[in-house]
């Protein structure tokens, strides 16, 4: 659903508090379902995925493409910190 995680981002962290953290939400909540996915689409022969579609488009491992999104949410771990603010991630 587009903008979704737009929503999620900008509603659960304020943007006064957390100014560089929604890109990180966003591209995190938009692209982990794909990464969760992959596996099951690409034993069904389905080529349309994002992940492996990244992946081939940029030259890049599919491990890598999983990395970077692997990387945004320690990013947002660690500037969320510890208590109910990173509880809600």
């Amino acid at each position: 659903m587009p903008g979704l995680a737009e929503a999620f981002a900008y509603v659960i962290w304020d943007k006064q508090h957390f100014p560089d953290i929604q890109f990180d939400i966003c591209w995190f909540q938009n692209h982990v379902n794909d990464i969760l996915s992959f596996y099951k689409e690409e034993l069904a022969g389905e080529m349309g995925n994002y992940t492996g579609g990244r992946a081939r488009a940029t030259g890049k491992t599919v491990q890598d493409v999983i990395g970077e999104t692997i990387v945004l949410a320690d990013r947002v771990r660690r500037t969320l910190g510890d208590g109910p603010v990173r509880d809600a991630w």
